[in-house]
């Protein structure tokens, strides 16, 4: 994906998001490039075990929109089941 392309991507609704990422999945180097620190629109903040199964992590975001499916992408990618943002 080019930068150009995935800076469009990021003005999507979330819902549209998810849907083109669930057709097309993640490159290596699409998810990468979200997580060089000159691109990256999140910074780690807090986290909190809740549960055996759960785990609550706070991220600091630059701004609204932004590429949320990379940073599911990480979670998925360390062994979570499912990630559910909360606004």
């Amino acid at each position: 994906m080019s930068s150009e392309e995935a800076e469009r991507r990021i003005t999507l609704p979330d819902d549209e998001q998810e849907r083109l990422e669930a057709i097309e999945g993640w490159s290596l180097s699409s998810w990468l490039y979200w997580l060089q620190p000159a691109e990256r629109q999140w910074r780690w903040w807090d986290a909190l075990i809740k549960d055996d199964d759960t785990v609550i992590v706070a991220v600091e975001v630059d701004g609204w929109p932004f590429p949320w499916g990379a940073l599911a992408w990480l979670f998925k990618g360390c062994g979570a089941d499912s990630v559910e943002p909360e606004e």
